[in-house]
């Protein structure tokens, strides 16, 4: 399992989904988390659909994204991509982050239910603001 954060420098979570120029991605191993690749992308000003179809598909093989902020419709098509985005304040520790999944504490944990899903979906239906 695979994990991505919104980072610059691999140690906080300190971008947007939309306008990150990189993702660190860590694995979960038997043996604890290991830092495991970082995904550059396109930025730019505005909206591009190329640009966020690309991150997207780069970041599929990951089951959760960790990121300061998300707009609906990329939140959409992440999940459509069988990817969770997961919103968390600008500047936490992705240690501490990685702890936390692993203890279940984010409200979405390494395997999906039924009750995670339902949680999702509320939020999707509210809208987020960006």
């Amino acid at each position: 399992m695979r994990l991505a954060f919104a980072s610059n420098d691999g140690r906080i979570v300190d971008e947007h989904f939309g306008a990150a120029a990189r993702f660190h991605v860590f694995a979960l191993d038997p043996e604890g988390p290991r830092h495991c690749a970082i995904i550059s992308c396109a930025t730019g000003e505005g909206h591009d659909s190329g640009r966020l179809a690309e991150r997207i598909n780069a970041l599929k093989e990951c089951r959760v994204v960790l990121c300061t902020a998300i707009g609906q419709g990329a939140l959409r098509q992440l999940r459509a991509a069988g990817v969770e985005a997961v919103r968390v304040p600008e500047g936490v520790s992705i240690s501490m982050l990685l702890a936390d999944w692993l203890a279940g504490k984010l409200g979405i944990g390494p395997k999906s239910s039924d009750e995670n899903t339902a949680r999702f979906d509320k939020f999707l239906d509210e809208g987020w603001k960006e």
